[in-house]
């Protein structure tokens, strides 16, 4: 989805009393008609008080008075949804030629090739830089007026000043006498025009200058260098005026997105997802690696996958497929991966692209894009305890002296170690699961332990959570978190938030604190002992509040949201 900008820039003087908006358009001339449109019915939802256009509203360059008339009916239905006051600065196309010049007189009014106008206490001056075939000028006869018209408002709050050609680009104008002119008075906010199909804004001479394109035809789109369809609005508070730039499509009517509309996107959007591959720094990677669409919509729908690998070292092939799925299908997409051994990062690994397109009850095609991620999971193994520890939080017993050792928590997916480190290790016997975690810490005095029933929010406190899939499925896990405090909060699938299913245990030693858990296999679903062949999906996070807040990960996943199982490690149950 194309991200949406507004840029502002502000010019602020002494506060004043009249206070109102006007919106203004550059070029059209029908070459994007559709976006015109969309422009007309966004200015109507900002309800302005009256609308300008620099210019260049038709085709014009023609001879054929017939053909005038028509594209001037053809402008006049696109902007008959205007809901307030039109004014049109003649533009090269409206009046190239003398029977251009003519109709425009007749259509819009003899007085209206250039003319000037009040509101509120600010005074609009429009000019013809075409007038009579004395083209990319402002000619003598407007200069005179200019100067008498400039004088009797001198007392305005604010002077605007419109034409179609930006005569401050060409050396060849009149513009340099003009601008004497205009700096003669402190209240000309700024000078408007079209006519170069981009968007521009500059100091030139003194004068704040602008240069405005709606709809006109651009050999390309790139928004930071001026080249995409807009319109200004500009606010005015007493002698304060405020220019917002706004970009084709960025305003939308209330109701926009419904209900309606969100329920049945919804069928469309695919969560996101991820999956694991084995340590390339072991041996090179050469694998088969598949994961699985599903179509929740109720029409055929068609998936395209493109694999993007930001470590070159890394191929795809195929780097881009297509399926075509019935609704409610399911169907595995497949791509080779190779890579050299060596270490990667967890953000250079390959990661693929979903899009699929979705029409919306208005009729507008948009493209909804989803992304599974590639992660290399840490390993770590539970050894069987005859002699299971007693929990008290001390892991101080003769079991935990043989568990292996979890470290190397980080607070990024660069890698960084966390300031202040932890370690944790696993072991299980018949029925229980149990985990002990050692937090290094020379301020005790310090932990925050707030969290309180009924739902505590531990995570607000100095913590330690537990992330467990037992069924090693990337997709369904159960929570375990402790904080310093002692006070548990917890999650099991389908069930969510659920009172405490866990023992645990927290104790304050000199200059760390540690916590126990004992975890029944039984409320995870998994009613046989685990074998040397079980592997479950596993992770450890630590909360750390002061002297400054702190979350690092034995596996490093999102800070928020954490649903994010394929970034979990791998516990290994080893008898």
């Amino acid at each position: 989805m194309k991200k949406l900008i507004i840029f502002i820039l502000i010019f602020a003087a002494a506060a004043g009393a009249g206070e109102f908006r006007f919106a203004v358009l550059g070029d059209s001339h029908f070459d994007n008609p559709e976006i015109f449109e969309r422009l007309v019915q966004e200015i109507n939802l900002l309800r302005p008080a009256f609308v300008i256009h620099t210019g260049n509203m038709i085709e014009g360059y023609t001879y054929d008075p017939e053909q005038i008339r028509k594209e001037w009916e053809c402008f006049k239905k696109q902007i008959a949804h205007l809901t307030m006051p039109f004014y049109p600065v003649p533009g090269n196309r409206d009046i190239a030629t003398t029977p251009l010049q003519a109709i425009f007189a007749e259509i819009w009014g003899k007085d209206k090739l250039y003319y000037s106008f009040d509101y509120r206490g600010s005074h609009f001056i429009i000019l013809n830089t075409d007038y009579n075939l004395n083209y990319g000028i402002i000619s003598a006869d407007q200069m005179t007026w200019a100067e008498r018209d400039l004088e009797k408002n001198a007392a305005a709050e604010n002077i605007f000043v419109f034409m179609h050609r930006p005569l401050w680009r060409d050396g060849a104008s009149n513009w340099k006498a003009f601008a004497a002119l205009l700096k003669k008075y402190p209240n000309v906010r700024s000078v408007m025009a079209g006519h170069e199909h981009e968007y521009c804004f500059e100091e030139v001479d003194g004068l704040r200058c602008f240069i405005l394109n709606a709809s006109g035809r651009m050999d390309y789109y790139a928004p930071a260098v001026g080249y995409f369809h807009h319109f200004l609005m500009v606010s005015v508070e007493g002698t304060t005026v405020t220019e917002a730039l706004i970009p084709a499509g960025s305003i939308k009517p209330a109701d926009y997105v419904t209900r309606q509309e969100q329920d049945r996107a919804s069928l469309y959007l695919l969560p996101p997802s991820g999956g694991q591959i084995p340590d390339p720094s072991l041996e090179p990677l050469d694998i088969l690696y598949t994961f699985y669409i599903r179509n929740y919509s109720k029409e055929i729908n068609v998936y395209t996958v493109r694999w993007e690998t930001p470590n070159p070292a890394f191929t795809a092939e195929p780097r881009e497929q297509a399926l075509m799925l019935a609704p409610g299908r399911l169907e595995g997409v497949s791509v080779r991966l190779k890579a050299p051994a060596r270490f990667y990062e967890s953000y250079s690994l390959p990661y693929a692209l979903i899009q699929t397109y979705y029409n919306t009850y208005s009729g507008e095609s948009i493209t909804l894009t989803s992304r599974h991620e590639l992660n290399v999971p840490p390993r770590t193994v539970a050894r069987f305890a005859k002699n299971p520890p007693i929990i008290d939080g001390m892991l101080d017993d003769t079991a935990w002296m043989s568990a292996d050792d979890i470290t190397d928590f980080k607070i990024n997916r660069g890698g960084d170690p966390a300031q202040m480190q932890t370690w944790a290790r696993t072991l299980f016997d018949e029925d229980y699961l149990y985990i002990g975690v050692h937090c290094a810490e020379p301020n005790l005095d310090k932990l925050v332990k707030l969290a309180s029933p009924p739902i505590p929010f531990t995570w607000g406190d100095d913590e330690v959570e537990i992330f467990l899939d037992p069924e090693h499925d990337l997709q369904t896990f159960a929570r375990a978190f402790v904080s310093a405090g002692g006070v548990a909060f917890s999650t099991l699938p389908e069930k969510g938030i659920v009172q405490p299913w866990f023992e645990h245990a927290v104790h304050m030693g000199k200059d760390y604190w540690a916590v126990e858990y004992k975890i029944p296999f039984s409320v995870l679903r998994q009613d046989d002992v685990p074998t040397s062949a079980t592997t479950w999906g596993f992770n450890v996070r630590r909360h750390r509040q002061k002297p400054q807040r702190e979350q690092s990960d034995w596996s490093k996943m999102s800070d928020y949201p954490n649903e994010e199982p394929w970034r979990f490690g791998i516990l290994h149950f080893e008898r």
